[in-house]
């Protein structure tokens, strides 16, 4: 006996509608699991578990929530990107397959570097804080918990888990939202802070069971790529799964299309304040006996220690005592911050660079003190979150002309600020990379350390721009 066409429908569509609601019941309610904090290689045991309900991607994909048809999105055409931004997310983003970054077999080999042969990168909490929801990392690794580590970077990892908000989200205003625990990333500099997390790092959360997300020289030398984060890359990089509004406005309206210079500049802010509140804990828990290496190496430029010997192009270390590593670079803050009245990104311009100053004079010592350290780099994170809040696309007009300039001009740039000048003249010129490139070809000679044109080249190859 067949059955009727209609009736066929009529299953199917149950089917969709039941088995997301029988995956989010058993995300809420099912089993708990006990977690462990990580502090360095040591570890502390919690008695309980304060994590809110894990839905899991599951819970997302339903065709009346996040689950339709993303054929436009994934496309690039106009239209609301909400009813499919699950489909969206599970079709393109890369950050679904974070995961199974940890499965390959140079994933294991930096375990063994680390002296953890027996130990895989999946069972690593260090790696699962950023190579899936951080809430999960340290959570003991069931049949549940692992079939949600395997989504990666899925939406509970940058929306908050949603077992306290999944049924009220789609009513609430922005501050609802984020009342109920659902991770703001609305505004530019909220999001960018948040791919900051991980993309620089952050101290642990122990009211969302987050471990520190830490990727510090160890793993670097064991052969974990160097970060690097530059906001507005990611974003031209990511096939977006949402609709890019300014939701401060009621109703929310479009952002504007010429934003480039301020989502470049948001993202730095917002990279300086996380490199910021980083080496605040990274000295704390220093000072606290924890084994955490102080000084980190990963808070100074490579090129101090990696050159060759004796330099064809001598590093510059002028006004810097013999012995002693420079701070990483947060150009284009440092260059900024100095600049008076110049400087649209601060109201205390003085008291900033002041605050600036007071990093460097600690983490250049040859054994900074951890407390000084610590405080110091607190009050400048708190300057530089000011900044990002506070600032607006009218805040940064001629955004190229000042890059350019400072090219021009012979400044002193490490590799790293002459990454960000790459990137912040793509932010703001666009496509128009043929030309930005010619403009970039400064006479020889005119800047003592010369990675910029290099630099900028090789960034051109890596970034495959046509």
């Amino acid at each position: 006996m067949s059955i009727p066409p209609i009736l066929r429908v009529v299953i199917v569509v149950m089917v969709l509608a039941i088995v997301p609601a029988a995956l989010w019941a058993y995300a809420r309610f099912g089993e708990r699991t006990p977690a462990t904090v990580h502090l360095g290689s040591g570890s502390l045991s919690r008695q309980s578990d304060s994590r809110p309900g894990i839905v899991g991607v599951g819970g997302c994909t339903a065709s009346a929530c996040h689950g339709g048809d993303a054929k436009n999105s994934l496309t690039g055409q106009a239209g609301e990107r909400w009813p499919c931004s699950a489909t969206h997310f599970l079709a393109a983003d890369p950050h679904g397959r974070a995961y199974r970054t940890l499965e390959l077999p140079a994933s294991q080999r930096i375990m063994e570097r680390l002296g953890l042969p027996s130990r895989t990168a999946t069972a690593e909490p260090r790696c699962l804080a950023c190579h899936a929801n951080p809430s999960l990392a340290e959570a003991e690794p069931t049949a549940r918990v692992t079939a949600l580590l395997e989504q990666g970077v899925s939406c509970e990892a940058c929306h908050g888990n949603a077992g306290t908000w999944l049924h009220e989200h789609t009513h609430w205003n922005p501050q609802q939202r984020s009342a109920s625990g659902m991770t703001a990333l609305n505004t530019h500099g909220d999001r960018a802070l948040a791919c900051a997390a991980c993309h620089v790092g952050a101290r642990a959360d122990a009211a969302r069971s987050y471990p520190v997300r830490d990727m510090n020289h160890d793993m670097i030398a064991a052969g974990h790529p160097r970060l690097e984060s530059d906001y507005s890359t990611l974003l031209r990089r990511l096939p977006t799964h949402w609709n890019e509004r300014d939701r401060s406005s009621d109703p929310p309206q479009p952002r504007r299309p010429n934003e480039g210079a301020f989502v470049w500049l948001v993202g730095r802010l917002a990279a300086a304040e996380a490199a910021c509140e980083l080496l605040a804990d990274r000295a704390e828990r220093a000072a606290q006996g924890t084994e955490t290496p102080w000084p980190e190496f990963a808070e100074f430029r490579c090129a101090d220690c990696h050159h060759r010997v004796p330099s064809v192009e001598p590093v510059d270390r002028r006004n810097v005592k013999p012995g002693a590593l420079r701070w990483q670079s947060l150009w284009p803050i440092t260059a900024i911050a100095g600049g008076g009245s110049e400087s649209p990104l601060f109201q205390n311009t003085q008291a900033t660079a002041d605050s600036l100053q007071d990093v460097l004079n600690l983490v250049t010592q040859r054994h900074p003190p951890p407390l000084p350290t610590r405080d110091a780099a607190r009050q400048l994170a708190s300057r530089l979150r000011t900044a990002r809040r506070q600032l607006t696309p009218a805040d940064v007009p001629r955004l190229d002309d000042r890059l350019l300039q400072t090219v021009r001009a012979g400044e002193d740039l490490d590799w790293d600020s002459a990454c960000q000048v790459y990137y912040g003249l793509c932010a703001v010129r666009g496509d128009e990379f043929s030309e930005l490139r010619e403009a970039l070809r400064v006479p020889a000679g005119t800047v003592r350390y010369r990675p910029p044109r290099n630099a900028l080249l090789a960034l051109e190859s890596a970034l495959k721009w046509k």
